[in-house]
């Protein structure tokens, strides 16, 4: 690789077989999903972690992928920051990766709010080769993720709509 290319470190997790990514500077840490929560919180996307009430973003639900995936079958947890600086959490399957890509290879995609889901929350996409394998990676905008369905997307409240 050239010197001069800049690099982008990247956190890969799979969710209903797509490879989904974050900015490393976005991802606090990466946790075994706690076992020991109370069902009544968890039921309502909540759950218990030390001192800390942690909303869960189950993006299977969030992005209406495939449902067969149940945030109880996530052994991991990787914590974020919400949109307030609030601790919240995604359940994954298996522990993700961390990749660096050129900036050249992420292609930017338009924001529209008739695309599926999945695609309005997505910045960016890149093709990569790795492990003999050829992965497509769609670069998650958090903003885009964290704001609750129906809610417009420029700082406006519920309240407000």
């Amino acid at each position: 690789m050239h010197d001069d290319l800049e690099l982008e470190k990247l956190i890969v997790f799979a969710i209903a077989n797509y490879h989904l990514a974050l900015p490393i500077d976005q991802v606090l840490r990466v946790i075994n999903y706690p076992t020991d929560t109370s069902k009544p919180l968890e039921k309502v996307g909540l759950i218990q972690l030390g001192r800390h009430t942690i909303k869960v973003i189950n993006l299977s639900q969030r992005l209406e992928l495939d449902q067969s995936t149940h945030s109880a079958q996530c052994p991991f947890l990787m914590l974020i920051r919400g949109l307030n600086q609030e601790l919240c959490g995604i359940p994954i399957p298996i522990p993700p990766d961390v990749i660096e890509i050129s900036t050249e290879a992420l292609q930017p995609l338009e924001w529209s709010p008739a695309a599926s889901p999945l695609l309005a929350t997505v910045s960016h996409a890149a093709v990569v080769n790795r492990e003999n394998a050829t992965l497509s990676i769609l670069l998650l905008d958090l903003r885009r993720v964290l704001v609750a369905p129906g809610q417009k997307l420029l700082g406006t409240s519920l309240a407000q709509l």
